[in-house]
């Protein structure tokens, strides 16, 4: 099946076509610079989203020897292939879904070995844009992925810093450098994508209900994201929305000047944003037959019982008790699992191994804050918008993974939509204590 997928033409395309990219792109960098100075990490950001794609993609090939990534791409090299024999074919699949297939399409649909699935079919069909433009070639699929990537990671990137432009050190790393998202959010992935998807819904998000910027095309494109996020990953969008509401009250309520007034309306507009917020999410649940209530604990201890019979990489958090009692005891253990583990003595492959160091740096990192600021840094977290939506998203989102996924493999890709801003949280503090210090000193010094 792998056979001739990277080739000597692959390689030769792939540094021309990097090439070029990086060119362009300190060229554009160049333009924007002098008015923008974040604009430095611009070409740097791009790097690390290709690095992360060619990793990929060359141990999928000859590490693992196989999975999604490979699989997304035949599946859209099929439909690339269809678009050749019979255009009117090939659109039809384009624009159908997994339940919407005739008799016509089968001997189209039975080569793809994704197709009955219709987050996996929505992928493929994604990818079949690509190949078209790649040539049918693997690695350079790979490489236009990595600038869908890039395109959502720099849009999430801006986003961080209207809330603290002067960290935009804190931001990259977070952003650009983490070994998790660099490689699990760059390559042919519904991980990539929907990645790529939030950071752009973020950052119209801030547009709007932040910098007061409606526009139409802010608007649509919000849209867009979250149809795209809910096609692949519903969850996603599901987690991310309590963190939204309660980031929005938090603004709004800041920006009562007057203290009678503030405590007057702020409970009312705490209760109206929750019932919004209920109902948007209530809403979304009931649009995805996975994700409704009724549905939830049968899925959770399926995702139990597979992973921890697999084996290798699995983990578990003890006898869970599947009622709400018992569900909240998991937390922190959840918490524990999503964001500190791998443990170094549990790595099993190189990719673990790395999420293992990733891990220790924000236990160090973590523990470092929780030394330093005692809970204060909660209460703090609490007056900014921005850091309480990171703390809550943090809080709901990797409690969700951490306690469904039962496998460090499955786990590392989950986990990294919220990745950015848990350590994001923890470097501003960082950040901060290191400037307070070196202020002090200066001082001390005069």
């Amino acid at each position: 099946m792998l056979e001739g997928i990277i080739n000597i033409f692959d390689i030769i395309g792939a540094i021309f076509l990097v090439t070029i990219i990086i060119l362009f792109s300190n060229i554009y960098k160049n333009t924007k610079l002098k008015a923008k100075p974040e604009y430095k990490y611009f070409t740097y950001g791009l790097i690390t989203k290709i690095v992360g794609s060619v990793a990929l993609a060359l141990i999928y090939v000859f590490y693992y020897k196989g999975g999604d990534t490979i699989y997304y791409f035949l599946g859209g090299e099929t439909l690339t292939n269809a678009f050749f024999a019979s255009p009117s074919d090939y659109f039809k699949l384009l624009f159908k879904e997994s339940n919407e297939f005739t008799l016509d399409l089968q001997s189209i649909t039975n080569r793809i070995n994704y197709y009955r699935s219709p987050e996996e079919w929505f992928m493929v069909r994604v990818t079949s844009i690509l190949v078209f433009f790649s040539f049918n070639r693997y690695l350079i699929t790979s490489i236009f992925v990595s600038i869908i990537s890039f395109y959502g990671s720099w849009k999430l990137f801006k986003a961080f810093l209207y809330f603290f432009p002067n960290y935009q050190k804190a931001a990259f790393i977070s952003i650009f450098l983490l070994p998790s998202v660099m490689f699990w959010g760059s390559g042919i992935l519904k991980d990539t994508i929907t990645f790529a998807a939030l950071g752009v819904f973020f950052y119209h998000f801030v547009e709007i209900l932040f910098k007061n910027r409606v526009s139409l095309s802010s608007i649509l494109i919000m849209f867009i994201s979250i149809i795209i996020i809910f096609k692949l990953k519903a969850y996603i969008i599901i987690g991310f929305l309590p963190a939204i509401i309660i980031a929005i009250y938090i603004s709004k309520k800041n920006q009562i000047t007057n203290n009678l007034i503030r405590r007057i309306f702020a409970p009312f507009f705490l209760i109206i944003m929750i019932s919004v917020g209920y109902f948007l999410i209530i809403n979304l649940v009931n649009q995805n037959n996975k994700y409704q209530i009724s549905n939830l604990e049968s899925r959770v201890k399926g995702f139990h019982s597979w992973h921890t019979t697999t084996g290798g990489s699995s983990y578990n958090l003890g006898k869970v008790e599947y009622t709400l009692i018992g569900i909240i005891k998991k937390i922190p253990e959840s918490l524990n699992v999503t964001f500190f583990r791998p443990y170094l003595w549990e790595a099993r492959n190189i990719t673990s191994f790395v999420g293992a160091v990733e891990s220790f740096v924000l236990t160090l990192l973590f523990l470092f804050i929780m030394w330093k600021y005692k809970f204060r840094w909660i209460r703090f977290s609490l007056k900014n918008s921005f850091l309480t939506l990171a703390m809550v998203y943090s809080i709901v989102f990797g409690f969700a993974v951490g306690f469904t996924s039962y496998n460090f493999g499955a786990l590392a890709r989950y986990k990294i939509p919220v990745m950015p801003f848990f350590s994001f949280w923890l470097l501003y503090f960082y950040y901060k204590y290191r400037f307070v210090s070196l202020r002090n000193k200066v001082k001390n010094a005069k």
